[in-house]
């Protein structure tokens, strides 16, 4: 799974992409763990492991990540109880961040998870504005006019 953005108004990373996709992959796995625990054969060292919620460095606080993680078993039950019915996945999700500050892309080959590639296109640029060199500025995330 790739997803791709290109808005970040000055943050290293969208929202959806440091909170919202970690959460959906957490919830998802718990789920899944929960729904078909005779199915499911996960292979990480640590089964806790599998429904663990990733969230990148650096955009996250710790404070907000525990915050967030005391409320997965809410939306795992939430999830089951709705008319959803998860598919059973062979590996966990993982969100995994890549921006163009990324110098080496990981090896995901024989991981023990499925992938959420979270791929944000945008130069993190401090206060929205970048100078070019041809004297224009540039407004991070303004790529309609309307929006400049």
């Amino acid at each position: 799974i790739i997803l791709v953005d290109s808005t970040r108004h000055g943050k290293r990373f969208p929202d959806a992409f440091s909170k919202t996709i970690p959460i959906w992959c957490a919830v998802i796995n718990l789920a899944i763990a929960r729904k078909y625990t005779s199915e499911v054969r996960w292979t990480a060292s640590d089964s806790h492991e599998n429904e663990a919620l990733y969230t990148p460095p650096g955009s996250v606080s710790r404070s907000e990540h525990s915050q967030i993680e005391l409320r997965l078993d809410v939306f795992a039950n939430k999830l089951l109880s709705s008319e959803f019915s998860p598919p059973p996945l062979q590996k966990p999700l993982r969100p995994i961040w890549i921006t163009p500050d990324t110098s080496t892309l990981p090896s995901l080959t024989d991981v023990d998870f499925l992938p959420v590639l979270c791929v944000s296109t945008s130069k993190l640029v401090h206060e929205g504005l970048e100078r070019r060199t041809a004297g224009s500025t540039y407004a991070q995330g303004s790529g309609d006019d309307h929006e400049s």
